[in-house]
């Protein structure tokens, strides 16, 4: 799932590159334009926009579930290490809250 994530993370990068280099190439020739190219060139940028809205909210959804997956599969994991081992737990978790006091009783 991760490999995914981070495939799909470079395509909307590359997306959103090419994007950028389109609105730029096409605000550098906007002053020659006609009226009639303009309206059209506004369409087709509306058009890749609303593309690219798309895409993003589609890849971010896939992100969020898998965040979410990796979540509840961590949360299921330290339970099962805590009812496993529940001593071990609580001196852990002890001796950490006492280096943090520690760390910052000291500043």
């Amino acid at each position: 799932m991760n490999k995914d994530l981070v495939r799909d993370v470079e395509k909307l990068k590359k997306d959103l590159s090419k994007f950028h280099d389109d609105i730029g190439a096409t605000l550098s020739d906007v002053g020659s334009y006609s009226h009639e190219k303009v309206l059209h060139t506004c369409d087709k940028l509306k058009n890749t926009i609303s593309e690219f809205e798309g895409i993003a909210a589609d890849k971010c959804g896939r992100a969020n579930e898998a965040l979410h997956e990796k979540g509840e599969m961590l949360v299921h994991e330290s339970r099962d290490a805590i009812s496993k081992r529940p001593l071990t737990t609580v001196v852990a978790a002890f001796a950490a809250g006492l280096l943090t006091a520690y760390l910052l009783k000291r500043k």
